[in-house]
C-alpha cells in the first residue's frame, strides 16, 4: 500500500484514538550521583501514537481552518512572547502558518493553535467575516 505522509498521519491517529489507553507503570530508581530517590514513570505502548499529528478531520475543522486565517495569536518563546498571525490553513494536512511580527513563521496544528489565540474582536461583525471567506472561495 502507498500511503503519502498525510494519509499515513490520518491513519496512525485514528488507530491510536481506537487503540485501548497504554498501561502505566510505575517504578522507583535511585540516582548514581545524588543520592536522591527518583520516581519514573513508564508508559507500555507505541511511541507512534505520542508522536502522530491528528488530522483535520478529527477535530471536525477541515471545512472550517480557513476561517481562522487573521486571527492574532501570542507565542512565548524563551522569556519572550511574540505576536503573530495566522495567515494561512493547509486543508491536507491540517496546519495552520502562523507569522509572528520578527518575521518568522511556523506551522501548527490545531490544538498548538488554540494555545496561543488571542480573544477575537468582537467589534468585527460574523456577516462580514462570512463574506470575506465566501469572497476567497470564489476567487
Amino acid at each position: 500500500m502507498n500511503l503519502s505522509f498525510n494519509s499515513y498521519n490520518s491513519l496512525s491517529s485514528i488507530a491510536c484514538l481506537s487503540s485501548p489507553k497504554p498501561e502505566l507503570k510505575k517504578t522507583t530508581q535511585a540516582s548514581v550521583g545524588s543520592g536522591d530517590i527518583v520516581d519514573s514513570t513508564r508508559v507500555s505502548g507505541s511511541e507512534s501514537c505520542r508522536n502522530a499529528t491528528p488530522s483535520p478531520e478529527l477535530f471536525g475543522i477541515a471545512g472550517y481552518g480557513e476561517w481562522f486565517e487573521g486571527r492574532r495569536v501570542r507565542k512565548l518563546f524563551g522569556f519572550e512572547n511574540y505576536l503573530g498571525n495566522v495567515t494561512q490553513f493547509d486543508k491536507e494536512s491540517g496546519w495552520f502558518r502562523v507569522v509572528y511580527e520578527d518575521g518568522d513563521f511556523e506551522d501548527l496544528d490545531w490544538r498548538e493553535l488554540q494555545e496561543v489565540f488571542l480573544p477575537l474582536d468582537i467589534t468585527v461583525p460574523l456577516k462580514s467575516l462570512a463574506q470575506k471567506i465566501i469572497k476567497k472561495d470564489l476567487l
